[in-house]
This record gives structure tokens, C-alpha cells and sequence, in this order.
């Protein structure tokens, strides 16, 4: 019952070096450049341009938060986007991602999100699921690379997302 993974059928594919770190109050400026950025708002649930008092805001409350780790990907030295972690019952957690738009192209996505299941499993995550614009090509792909799957469609607020899941402990009997 457990997915096939890569490292059960051989070397999982190269991917770029991505250290995450847990992302700080200093932080606050960079991250929402990148959520104002027109492509990652236009692939977001919400896509309206945020303010940076709202900003402000929604980080104070998501780094005091048990049920959010908001992390910063790094990519030689340089940070290269955000990794966030939201509890959902049953011990499974929504990922989302958000691509630097000057790292975009260079694959950083999947090994962010592989990196990311490491800290998830310290949170107690056995199951990480994540919901992607239909339209959103490039993190279909880097979700699939990093062996996410059972991709459903579902109609949310108007707008259509696949949901897909990548579990992290095998099935127990």
C-alpha cells in the first residue's frame, strides 16, 4: 500500500543544494516582495496584493504560530523562496511554495519541497498534501518530481486546483 518512491527503483534525480531555515521578523520585506510579485499572486488562492501593515501582520502571527512553520529556502547563500507548513488534522500538513521570481527556472521547487519533509516529520507530519492552481504548470511538475500524487481536481471559490499528497511514513498494518 505504500507509493512507489524513487528510492525504491533506483538513484532519485540530482537536484540543486537548498538549505531551509526558519524565517525570521527580518525577513518581513523580502517575503512580501515575493507575495506581491504579479506571477506568485496570480497562482495564489488569494491573489489580491497584500498591504505591508497586513503583511506585517500575518507574519508576527504566523512565526508565534504551533500550527505554521514558515520557512526560507536558500540556495548557495542566497534566498531563493518560502516553504510554509499548515497543521491539518489527522497529522497531515498543507505545503505551499513560493519561488523567488529571480530563481525561477533553475528547479529549486522540488528540492524545496523535498527539503521541507524533513522539518515536517520533526512536526510530527506523516502526510503533507498540497493544492495547486490548475493552471499552474511549473509547480505541477516540481510537486510531481518531488513524488507528490493522487492529483484530484476540485472547484474552490470559482477557481480549480489539483490536490495531490505525498506521504512520509509508510502504511502501518
Amino acid at each position: 500500500g505504500t507509493p512507489l518512491a524513487w528510492d525504491m527503483v533506483g538513484p532519485a534525480p540530482a537536484r540543486p543544494a537548498v538549505v531551509l531555515r526558519a524565517a525570521t521578523s527580518d525577513d518581513g520585506a523580502r517575503l512580501l516582495a515575493w507575495r506581491n510579485d504579479p506571477e506568485t499572486r496570480r497562482q495564489s488562492v488569494t491573489q489580491g496584493e497584500v498591504a505591508a501593515a497586513d503583511h506585517a501582520t500575518w507574519l508576527a502571527r504566523s512565526l508565534a504560530s504551533d500550527d505554521r512553520t514558515l520557512l526560507v529556502a536558500e540556495h548557495e547563500g542566497t534566498p531563493v523562496g518560502t516553504v510554509r507548513l499548515d497543521r491539518e488534522p489527522a497529522d497531515a500538513w498543507e505545503v505551499s511554495i513560493t519561488v523567488a521570481p529571480e530563481a525561477r527556472g533553475k528547479r529549486l521547487a522540488s528540492a524545496m519541497l523535498v527539503a521541507a519533509e524533513a522539518v515536517a516529520r520533526t512536526r510530527g507530519a506523516i502526510l503533507l498534501t498540497a493544492r495547486i492552481r490548475k493552471d499552474n504548470a511549473g509547480s505541477l511538475a516540481a510537486f510531481e518530481r518531488a513524488g507528490y500524487h493522487a492529483f484530484v481536481t476540485r472547484t474552490e471559490g470559482g477557481a480549480e486546483y489539483w490536490h495531490a499528497e505525498r506521504r512520509l511514513t509508510p502504511y502501518r498494518a
